[in-house]
């Protein structure tokens, strides 16, 4: 058993999604300000270094285009083992 105290379970399950909620809201927002930004054209950021929109229609690189049932479902599942897990953690930063 550990000598460190665990959180209490409301505060730790609240710090999961507060966690949770900040990655969504930044996720958005960068995609918010790239659809924006980068409506007219591509940005010339540095050297050959340019900033371009794609719509990506799978997951990264486009590998499972059509499979959007399948990739949900696997994303379902991670975030589910996510907080199981999490409620097993002893360390406020784990």
């Amino acid at each position: 058993m550990s000598d460190r105290p665990r959180l209490a379970g409301g505060r730790h399950l609240a710090a999961v999604l507060v966690a949770a909620a900040t990655v969504v809201f930044v996720d958005q927002v960068t995609k918010s300000i790239a659809l924006e930004q980068l409506a007219d054209g591509p940005i010339d950021v540095f050297w050959t270094l340019r900033f371009r929109l794609s719509f990506n229609t799978g997951i990264a690189f486009s590998i499972g285009s059509g499979s959007t049932a399948w990739i949900t479902g696997a994303a379902i599942a991670l975030v589910v083992a996510l907080l199981v897990v999490s409620r097993r953690v002893s360390d406020a930063w784990m």
